[in-house]
C-alpha cells in the first residue's frame, strides 16, 4: 500500500530477508504468505532507501563456514609424564615401568601419550605378511591402558601409527575415538583426541606435546621449527629421536622425547635397514614447568635424588 509507514516489526524482517541475500520478488511473496500487505514495487523502494542510509547494514552477509573450527586439542593442566611411540605389543615394559615408578614417585598424577601408542601391524603390508593378529594386539592394548588407567589419569591423541585402521577402512568414517572404544578399559579414567598434539600447562609454562608430520634425522630440528612457529616450548614425538635444546629466539625448550617401544620388537627396523639414526628410548617428566628428559644414560640419577 503507497505512502504506508513501515512498522518497526516490519522494517527488521525485511533487513534480515535482505541480509540472507533474498531477492525483491522473493522478499514480496514471504510478505504475503505472512500476511504483510505490501507490493513489490513498495519492497524494492524500502529496500533501495535503506541501502542509500546504510549500505554497511542493508547488504546480504558473506554465508557463515559450516566447517568445525579446529582449536579444541586436549588441555592438561599440572604436571605430567610424557610418553610418545611406545608401538605396544612392541612396547619396553621395563623402561616404562622405571619411569612410571618415578613420576609416581614424584607425587605425578597424569600421563600424556603422543601418539602411536598401538603399532597396528597388523593392518599394514608388513604385519599381513609376517602373520601379525590384530586380536592379539588388541588385547594387549586392552591389557595395558587398564594397567596405565588404574596408574594415572591418561591422556591420549593420535600417532600415525594409530590412524592405521582408519585408513584400512578408508570409507568408514571412522575415527581415532572409535579405535580406542575397542581396547578402552571401563570406569577410566581416559581422554582421547583426534588432534595429533595436545597442551600441557604446567606452573604457568604452555608447553606443545606434539606427534608431528615431518621427521628428522638429527634430534630436536623438528621441535625447533614449532618452537619457533607457535611460540611455545615443544616436546616432539614421531622421529625417534632423542635430544634438548633452545628454539632460535632462546626462550623455549625443543625436546624430542625418544621412544617407550623396544627397537629390537619392531620388525620393521630391524628386518630391513635404513640410513637412519637407530631408535634412542626416552620419556618426559615437566614438574613445576620445567621439563626433565629421561634416558637410559641419566634416569639412576634422577632415581638416586632426595624427593
Amino acid at each position: 500500500m503507497r505512502g504506508q509507514t513501515w512498522t518497526p516489526a516490519e522494517e527488521l524482517l525485511l533487513r534480515e530477508l535482505v541480509q540472507q541475500g533474498k531477492q525483491p520478488f522473493e522478499i514480496y511473496n514471504l510478505f504475503r504468505e505472512k500476511g504483510i500487505r505490501r507490493t513489490h514495487r513498495a519492497v524494492e523502494r524500502k529496500i533501495q532507501e535503506s541501502r542509500y542510509r546504510d549500505p554497511q547494514t542493508w547488504r546480504p552477509q558473506i554465508p557463515r563456514s559450516e566447517m568445525p573450527r579446529f582449536n579444541e586439542p586436549l588441555v592438561v593442566t599440572g604436571d605430567a609424564l610424557v610418553w610418545a611411540d611406545i608401538h605396544a605389543p612392541c612396547h619396553d615394559a621395563g623402561w616404562m615401568d622405571r619411569t612410571a615408578n618415578l613420576a609416581i614417585r614424584w607425587g605425578i598424577d597424569n600421563l600424556i601419550i603422543a601418539g602411536d601408542f598401538a603399532d597396528f601391524n597388523s593392518f599394514s603390508v608388513f604385519g599381513r605378511e609376517a602373520g601379525i593378529d590384530a586380536n592379539q594386539e588388541l588385547k594387549t592394548l586392552s591389557h595395558l591402558m587398564d594397567a596405565l588407567s588404574k596408574t594415572f589419569c591418561v591422556y591420549y591423541f593420535a600417532g600415525n601409527h594409530d590412524t592405521r585402521p582408519v585408513k584400512a577402512l578408508k570409507e568408514s568414517g571412522l575415527d581415532v575415538r572409535w579405535i580406542i572404544r575397542m581396547f578402552e578399559p571401563k570406569d577410566a579414567e581416559l581422554y582421547v583426541s583426534n588432534y595429533f598434539w595436545c597442551e600441557l600447562i604446567s606452573a604457568n609454562e604452555c608447553y606443545q606435546i606434539e606427534h608431528p608430520k615431518p621427521t628428522s634425522i638429527h634430534a630436536t630440528v623438528v621441535p625447533k621449527k614449532l618452537a619457533e612457529k607457535y611460540g611455545r616450548h615443544i616436546i616432539g614425538a614421531h622421529g625417534h629421536t632423542w635430544g634438548q635444546s633452545i628454539d632460535i629466539s632462546g626462550r623455549y625448550w625443543a625436546i624430542d622425547s625418544g621412544v617407550c617401544a623396544d627397537p629390537i620388537r619392531m620388525g620393521y627396523i630391524q628386518q630391513c635397514h635404513n640410513t637412519r639414526p637407530e631408535v634412542v628410548q626416552g620419556a618426559v617428566i615437566v614438574r613445576d614447568g620445567i621439563p626433565i628428559l629421561l634416558g637410559k644414560e641419566n634416569i639412576a640419577f634422577y632415581e638416586s635424588m632426595k624427593i
